[in-house]
């Protein structure tokens, strides 16, 4: 051991006894010696020193215990307002479709013209998204055929064109380019007679065309259907005029239609049962 190991250690052994004795010497008495004094606050001083490393390693553990606590507590807040988000979204959801089917109900328990089969869109053809076909989930089984109208309970949207066991296509009355044709009157003192057969996207309006000069047609006016052609029943609203002039070849009249029922958002359909057939 070194010289100033020894040193140290000697000094050590002195302070502890200096401390025994000042302890063993003051007994009970209220007041101390001014060597003891100032003994006893070197060696408060010094016990204090000692003590800070493990009061700080102390204080680590108690402030890594801390942030554990604290992150679990996060997670549990984190997969709580997950869990709440769900349940509104879900709630909104459960809201929205009641007041669809409400609507639904209440529609067909007024109308007594014809038979209404309510049907959920399960899809969207993804060959003709553009060209508005539908797929429902109402199919043979259940009596669909094709050429069978298909409303919401604001309007026309289209008819059914193909027919599976549990399943049926819907064309969109916009989609025109693959045929899609209805017999149309202007209601008003003209009863104006033209036929939809157009579709402008950018503006979202049916075209009626084919409607003769002489009849007086009119922005404000609705357009129904004519009951021509034994697919749509008549009277079954299209929509209304937004504008009305002359046609390409100055013949007849063409009217910009805006469409009654929302032809982009459809989740409930209803089929008329009894469509012709061709």
């Amino acid at each position: 051991m070194s010289k100033i190991g020894r040193t140290l250690i000697l000094i050590l052994l002195g302070i502890m006894l200096a401390a025994a004795l000042i302890g063993m010497t003051a007994g009970t008495r209220m007041t101390l010696s001014f060597p003891e004094k100032v003994f006893k606050d070197v060696l408060t001083w010094t016990q204090d020193q000692l003590n800070k490393p493990a009061r700080a390693v102390a204080g680590l553990f108690q402030d890594m215990s801390g942030m554990f606590q604290l992150y679990e507590e996060n997670q549990v807040l984190k997969k709580s307002l997950e869990h709440y988000a769900q349940l509104a979204a879900e709630n909104e959801e459960l809201r929205a479709q009641n007041k669809r089917l409400k609507e639904m109900l209440d529609y067909q328990q007024k109308e007594n013209n014809y038979t209404l089969k309510l049907a959920r869109v399960v899809a969207r053809d993804p060959d003709r998204w553009m060209n508005n076909v539908l797929v429902i989930d109402l199919g043979e089984k259940d009596g669909v055929r094709p050429n069978m109208a298909v409303i919401t309970p604001r309007g026309v949207i289209g008819k059914v064109v193909q027919v599976s066991h549990s399943s049926a296509n819907v064309q969109l009355i916009t989609d025109v380019e693959n045929g899609s044709r209805v017999s149309a009157v202007v209601q008003g003192p003209s009863r104006a007679i033209g036929v939809i057969d157009g579709y402008d996207a950018q503006q979202g309006t049916l075209i009626l065309s084919k409607v003769p000069l002489e009849d007086a047609i009119e922005p404000g006016q609705r357009v129904v259907t004519s009951g021509f052609g034994g697919i749509f029943p008549p009277g079954l609203l299209i929509g209304t005029i937004e504008s009305v002039q002359t046609g390409e070849n100055g013949l007849s009249l063409e009217a910009r239609v805006r469409p009654a029922a929302d032809l982009v958002h459809l989740d409930e359909v209803f089929v008329i049962m009894g469509g012709m057939e061709r």
